[in-house]
């Protein structure tokens, strides 16, 4: 006889072999199982294989997530410190030897060359004169003449024949990875020498 339960005994006649209550309780309800076996508790291994599913779901979800952060670009910006390696002699002269005077400094690594060049620009200002006298008021009109250079920045001095010099030093955490002296007027990006200040300006 069957009854619509959670067990089902199954009887048999011999030992191995399924007796026809088997068939017909086995049949009941649409309930499929293996005949002639005994019904076991699988409700652990279910929650089993569900634990291990989730545990997969967690594993799989954070592989994606670092992987997306792997992707991720890094840092646009940056602040970044910098000095005007001058003497303080000249830094702190009066009246103001000519000079140039940093601003602000902008630096760009590029990342697709693959020698990943680094672009260092300078932002600043002239001031001051080369001989310690008055500079031109900002309206002179000897600011727009090339050949008039008080106050002015020379690719070459008349007095000793040397170039304006930049000197140019980057320290990393310790150490000094590149120091090198270059004409200052062939670095000059913006204007020309001989290069005088710009009275009204925004940074």
């Amino acid at each position: 006889m069957c009854h619509d339960s959670t067990r089902i005994e199954l009887d048999a006649e011999e030992p191995g072999q399924p007796g026809p209550n088997a068939i017909t309780c086995a049949r009941h309800g649409g309930l499929s199982m293996s005949q002639g076996r005994r019904w076991r508790d699988t409700s652990k291994r279910r929650r089993g294989r569900a634990s291990r599913r989730s545990s997969s779901s967690v594993a799989w979800w954070m592989a994606l997530v670092c992987l997306v952060l792997s992707w991720a670009s890094p840092a646009a910006a940056a602040l970044l410190s910098f000095d005007n390696c001058l003497s303080e002699t000249i830094l702190d002269s009066n009246p103001l030897q000519l000079q140039f005077i940093p601003l602000n400094v902008s630096v760009h690594f590029n990342f697709t060359d693959p020698l990943h060049p680094l672009n260092v620009t300078v932002y600043g200002n002239v001031s001051g004169t080369a001989d310690g006298s008055q500079a031109p008021s900002s309206t002179d009109p000897s600011w727009s003449n090339s050949s008039s250079t008080v106050g002015k920045i020379v690719d070459v001095s008349a007095t000793n024949n040397k170039y304006s010099t930049l000197l140019t030093s980057f320290d990393v955490l310790s150490f000094t990875p590149w120091n090198n002296a270059s004409q200052f007027c062939q670095q000059v990006t913006q204007g020309e020498c001989p290069l005088g200040p710009v009275f009204n300006y925004n940074l």
